[in-house]
This record gives C-alpha cells, structure tokens and sequence, in this order.
C-alpha cells in the first residue's frame, strides 16, 4: 500500500544501481497462499505486494497459473512464493500437482519439485533467490519445502482448527515440524 511511510522508504532506497537480478524476497513482506478443500473441490489463491523495488510493469508469479499457483480437484492443490522471476522460470506449483498426480506423498512432491528446480536453475548458471512451496493433497495432507532455512506456515481446517507448522532446511535436508512456543519466539523471519 502507498502509504506515507512506505513511499519514504521507497524514496530513500530507491537507487539507479540495484541489480535486479539481486533483490530479495521476504523482506518485510511475503506472498499470501491459501488452498482450499469443500465438497470433493479444491482451490487455491495467492496475493501478493510484489517485490520491493520492483521495475514498473514487472509481474510477478503470482498471477501465473502453474508457477504461483495451481489446483486440480482430482489430485490437490500447489502455491509458490519468493523471488517471482525465479519461480516463472518453470511451472514449480504444476510440478508439484503433477508429482501428487503420479502418486506421489504431498511432502515428497513439495520437496522434489522444488529441488529439481533449484538444480536446473543452477545448471544454467542462475544464482536462485528465496523459493517456499505449500500443497495439499485432495486427502487434506500437506507438504511445503523452502531454500530458505525455515518457513513457517499454518494449516486450518473447518472445525476452526489452526496449527502452525514449519519446514526446516538443514543443509538440504527438509523436514515439517510442529515448532513449540521457544522457536516461534527465535524465529527471524516474517
């Protein structure tokens, strides 16, 4: 939102010399993510501030069906957020939709999509930003895999239930976590 203080610090930030290729995700904001289940329907839904210092015009992933998002009622459903550029540059959320289609555990399907996009970035001398990945299985199962070491997230059902879940990334090694009271209140991020 163009508020006061956001467009000072956009005043004050904003420089002819950022590399673009450079910027960061979650710097004080972050992608909303929401997957939904009713009735045998799935749905998914992002929204997004976009990344700060943009370049006028940019779109971000968001918007792009299959790499910010994708849902299928007969299989689950898959949202990305992080570095849009990075993400686009495959259809990471399809990816991920398509492993649950192949029968695939929605955990093992976050992490593999995700990592085999890493790996082809990489292979083609990309430096990749932040990336986390959410899904759900048409069973109401989830899974979400990061580069980053931690990205909490929550699941909620139709109870009114809330859970607060994490998956932490030690040296490529991802796990989901339930995080206690002591880690939510080190966690540093946003």
């Amino acid at each position: 939102m163009l508020t006061e203080k956001s467009k000072a610090r956009y005043q004050a930030e904003k420089r002819a010399d950022v590399d673009m290729e450079l910027l960061e995700a979650y710097g004080g904001h972050d992608t909303v993510c929401v997957i939904g289940s009713a009735g045998g329907t799935m749905a998914c839904g992002v929204s997004t501030s976009g990344l700060f210092l943009k370049m006028p015009g940019r779109v971000g992933d968001s918007p792009v069906i299959g790499a910010g998002f994708y849902s299928d009622s007969e299989v689950g459903s898959a949202a990305a957020t992080g570095v849009g550029e990075d993400i686009m540059k495959g259809c990471l959320s399809f990816s991920i939709v398509d492993r649950l289609r192949q029968g695939i555990d929605v955990q093992d399907a976050c992490k593999s999509a995700l990592e085999e996009h890493i790996a082809r970035l990489h292979r083609s001398g990309h430096k990749t930003g932040s990336m986390s990945v959410i899904a759900m299985d048409r069973e109401g199962r989830v899974g979400a895999a990061s580069n980053k070491k931690a990205f909490p997230f929550v699941v909620g059902g139709m109870d009114s239930s809330c859970e607060i879940y994490a998956v932490v990334n030690e040296g490529g090694q991802m796990s989901v976590i339930r995080p206690d009271e002591a880690w939510l209140v080190a966690y540093q991020g946003d």
